[in-house]
């Protein structure tokens, strides 16, 4: 059963589209984007703890290129393409790594990558960055380098 829904999800990914829209009115948060990294710190309010160094998994991040996303999902890394339209952001060709995992990371992985699949609106407010999905609010911390 843990197969065939990583199987499902991992397809999903691969022909998924998902757009995101700015919920301000500026369009600098649509350039302010590009080339920043993000780590996750909750989904809908479920604290997500850093990492711990001497775990090989745990860690989720989102990082945006000028026109590609990457970033770990837990357990997995995820790849695709963006392109940026009139104040949005169209994601394309999301797909993954196929390894397994925990069993509770599995299932924070799954809801992570669907609602990166499934953006209705985002917003950032100093260096935080909130997506809304379908199901899931994801929030995270801006990563500087």
């Amino acid at each position: 059963m843990k197969r065939l829904l990583f199987l499902f999800i991992s397809v999903l990914l691969l022909f998924s589209c998902s757009s995101i829209y700015n919920t301000g009115n500026s369009k600098n948060n649509v350039s302010s984007l590009e080339n920043t990294s993000w780590r996750l710190t909750d989904i809908s309010g479920e604290k997500i703890p850093p990492k711990p160094d001497n775990e090989r998994f745990g860690n989720f991040t989102l990082n945006i290129g000028t026109d590609s996303i990457n970033g770990s999902s837990g357990i997995n890394s995820f790849f695709g393409s963006y392109t940026l339209d009139n104040g949005k952001i169209i994601t394309k060709g999301i797909a993954g790594t196929l390894m397994a995992g925990p069993e509770d990371l599995m299932k924070l992985e799954g809801r992570y990558l669907h609602a990166l699949n499934n953006i209705k609106s985002y917003k950032i407010i100093n260096n935080t960055l909130k997506i809304e999905s379908d199901t899931e609010t994801l929030t995270f911390q801006k990563v500087v380098k």
